[in-house]
């Protein structure tokens, strides 16, 4: 982040305060992002769902890193997008991949706990209960296709 004059560095996680808010100030502008290079062992996947326009009422984002069997998992992120005041991780469904392979009923569990720890808002998109609905729809497919991205499955 660069004022004119000076330059400050922080965590993408810390620019997000609120609903379209960050931190910047008037005079503030993002020059750069710096990500660390991908493993090759990492698969990524967004999904996002919207209804009727080109903004987003839900968003999923799912990374999966396997350990060197190729089949467990060894770190994820799961983010969740408009569903919340900032982008929202879910750590307990997190903590629940990691040291295992995937399956249908873990990519199911996973997206349960992401669709509960979310708080939308109802609006002209949907109603609360149906942004869940399409989290845990979106959370579910996207951990799938990062898993098969990891795998080297999926490169599309």
């Amino acid at each position: 982040v660069h004022n004119g004059t000076e330059e400050r560095v922080m965590p993408l996680a810390e620019i997000f305060v609120g609903y379209y808010e960050t931190c910047l100030e008037p005079h503030e502008l993002i020059l750069e992002i710096q990500v660390d290079h991908a493993p090759s062992n990492l698969g990524l996947k967004y999904l996002r769902f919207s209804a009727g326009s080109d903004k987003p009422a839900v968003g999923s984002a799912a990374a999966i890193t396997l350990d060197s069997d190729q089949k467990t998992c060894a770190e994820a992120r799961l983010v969740l997008g408009c569903v919340a005041p900032t982008p929202l991780r879910v750590p307990e469904a997190e903590e629940l991949l990691k040291g295992k392979e995937y399956s249908e009923a873990l990519a199911e569990e996973a997206a349960d706990m992401a669709s509960k720890a979310c708080s939308p808002l109802a609006d002209l998109r949907g109603s609360e209960e149906y942004k869940r609905a399409i989290v845990k729809v979106l959370s579910r497919k996207a951990i799938q296709e990062a898993f098969e991205r990891a795998q080297g499955q999926n490169e599309a």
